[in-house]
C-alpha cells in the first residue's frame, strides 16, 4: 500500500510555492523531534559499531508509537539530512550521489540479500 498516489505527486510537482498556503499548523513537536535527531548526530560515531546501532534505536525512538503521524514526522526529517548530506556531498566532489548511489547497488545491497536469511540481533 502507499500512502502517496500519482494526484500527490502531479499536485507537487505543479505546486508553486510562492502562492500563499492553504493554512498553518503548530510545528513546535516536530522542530523538538528534528532537534533531537541533530542531538543525536552529534553524538555519532561513525568509526564505532555499537555508536552506529546506538544512533539507530535513538531514532526509533522518536516515533511516538501511540501516533501514527509520528513515524511520518521522523520519516521527514530524516529525508531532510539524506538530502543534505547527499547535496554537500555533491558541492564536495561532483558525482559524489550516483558513486553513493552506485555502492549501495554494487556493493551494500547484494550483501544484505546474502544475509537477509540469517541477519544478527541482541536481545
Amino acid at each position: 500500500m502507499e500512502f502517496f498516489d500519482e494526484k500527490d505527486f502531479e499536485k507537487i510537482i505543479g505546486q508553486d510555492f510562492d502562492d500563499i498556503p492553504d493554512g498553518v499548523v503548530d510545528g513546535t513537536q516536530y522542530i523538538n523531534m528534528f532537534q533531537g535527531i541533530v542531538d543525536d548526530l552529534s553524538m555519532l560515531d561513525l568509526n564505532d559499531d555499537k555508536s552506529r546501532i546506538l544512533f539507530m534505536m535513538r531514532i526509533i525512538n522518536h516515533i511516538d508509537h501511540s501516533n501514527e503521524e509520528s513515524s511520518y514526522e521522523v520519516i521527514s526529517a530524516l529525508c531532510y539530512h539524506i538530502i543534505s548530506l547527499m547535496g554537500i556531498g555533491e558541492q564536495m566532489h561532483d558525482g559524489f550521489v550516483k558513486q553513493y548511489i552506485d555502492s549501495l547497488y554494487v556493493e551494500v545491497i547484494p550483501s544484505l540479500k546474502t544475509e537477509s536469511g540469517s541477519m544478527p540481533y541482541w536481545n
